[in-house]
């Protein structure tokens, strides 16, 4: 019997990988201001919208009008809810909102059809890792509301890409 061993043959190899971790600033985000969406005058017959948006020469500001039968005491405060999103500079991030929520007060409701943010679903955070968040709102009045103040909340999420 012969036996033979050749040196450029392996019966076992090995190979190396080099491994990586990132670790990143959480997203964060603060409420810094309620929506305000003001004092009506409901019209007793029919029902009305009322519609806070963005400008967007001026998105931080909001303009005011009126679609339907429904007065809005000018004197009134109305502001967008007003958020600041915190994180990894110059990362995206996606931003939820409900499309609608009810405000009560007591058995008695109002709608808030349509909540839009500004910027709208999708933003960069900033070279310092911010970004503010404008939410917006049409609210629904129907004709005989009944008077009062309503109240009621909304969350705001928001999500690394």
């Amino acid at each position: 019997m012969i036996i033979i061993v050749r040196a450029d043959i392996a019966f076992a190899a090995d190979s190396t990988a080099n491994s990586t971790a990132l670790l990143t600033t959480p997203i964060t985000i603060v409420k810094e201001c309620d929506l305000i969406l003001g004092t009506f005058l409901p019209d007793i017959a029919e029902d009305g919208d009322y519609e806070i948006k963005h400008n967007d020469a001026a998105p931080k500001k909001y303009d005011e009008f009126i679609v339907g039968k429904l007065e809005h005491i000018l004197s009134s405060p109305t502001y967008p809810a007003q958020f600041t999103v915190a994180g990894t500079p110059y990362r995206s991030f996606s931003i939820l909102i409900p499309a609608g929520i009810t405000i009560s007060k007591n058995e008695h409701k109002l709608t808030i059809t349509k909540l839009t943010s500004y910027p709208e679903e999708n933003s960069v955070l900033d070279m310092y890792g911010h970004e503010t968040i404008y939410v917006y709102a049409i609210i629904k009045i129907q004709k005989n509301q009944q008077i009062g103040a309503y109240n009621g909340s909304f969350t705001v999420t928001v999500n690394y890409d």
